[in-house]
């Protein structure tokens, strides 16, 4: 098959993609809009509760199907009708094929990628739990759309609190299953996003400079880790000192941790220097 025929049938493709999702977009505008949310997140086994909980404040025509879960039935087998999506009801989990994915962010402008790249990052941070233990099987459940959002944001230079929050939250739960080489460019970045939004001296800087700081702890980057730390506990104390700050509790629990976390690391180094030969 030569170039020019294997255009003219990935043409045809795109065209009666086009065909499609103006038919899905007349019939029920939600399932349409599915259907592009869907274009920017992992190909396979997308979680149910990414499309259900997480475009709970994405309005649109979202607003119609996001608490109604009747609406949302039909949103779905509409979406699914025309074989855009893949519906495995037993997993609560939904694919789309990854070239059909490249069709319909290729119909799209700049403008309107941007938007539903920005739709799909804040539709995983709203599913995305917080990492403790209890949260670990959802965590991994939206690993992938989490890793292909953090993707996005980097692509597309996303500065939103949502924004940092899921690369917070993604880089956290690779840090918990020892994945640190991944982990480390998505606390950079949402470090980075916290300073510009918040200031450097916010509370929230904090938290991301002790999660920072952490991983170069556990790998053995000392050197690295303790100007963090130390940055960490003046930023917490420094919003103590502040009459005005209502938080207390709060940051409180926030010194102890960041006291605790140089506490760990001046003994790690000791211990480090006492077994050089």
């Amino acid at each position: 098959m030569t170039k020019k025929t294997t255009q003219k049938n990935r043409d045809t493709v795109a065209n009666d993609l086009a065909i499609s999702l103006a038919n899905t977009e007349q019939a029920n505008p939600a399932a349409a809009d599915l259907l592009r949310l869907c274009a920017f997140l992992h190909s396979e086994n997308i979680p149910e509760e990414i499309l259900k909980e997480g475009i709970k404040d994405l309005g649109g025509n979202f607003e119609r199907i996001a608490d109604d879960a009747a609406a949302w039935d039909e949103a779905m087998q509409e979406a699914c009708k025309a074989q855009f999506l893949r519906h495995n009801s037993s997993r609560k989990a939904l694919t789309m094929n990854r070239s059909l994915q490249e069709l319909l962010r290729q119909g799209q402008s700049d403008e309107e990628q941007r938007k539903w790249a920005e739709q799909a990052v804040r539709a995983v941070n709203n599913a995305f739990p917080d990492v403790e233990f209890a949260n670990w099987s959802t965590c991994q459940r939206l690993l992938r759309c989490a890793q292909t959002s953090t993707d996005l944001i980097l692509k597309w230079d996303f500065t939103s609190e949502e924004a940092a929050n899921l690369l917070s939250e993604t880089a956290g739960y690779l840090h918990e299953k020892g994945q640190y080489a991944q982990a480390r460019p998505l606390y950079e970045r949402a470090l980075a996003i916290r300073e510009q939004l918040l200031g450097k001296e916010h509370p929230e800087v904090a938290e991301s400079l002790n999660d920072l700081a952490s991983l170069y702890h556990i790998t053995g980057k000392y050197p690295q880790a303790k100007p963090l730390y130390e940055r960490a506990l003046d930023i917490v104390d420094a919003a103590l000192s502040k009459e005005e700050e209502s938080d207390t509790k709060k940051l409180h629990k926030k010194r102890a941790t960041s006291f605790n976390n140089l506490g760990s690391l001046h003994k790690a180094q000791r211990l480090f220097e006492e077994a050089k030969p």
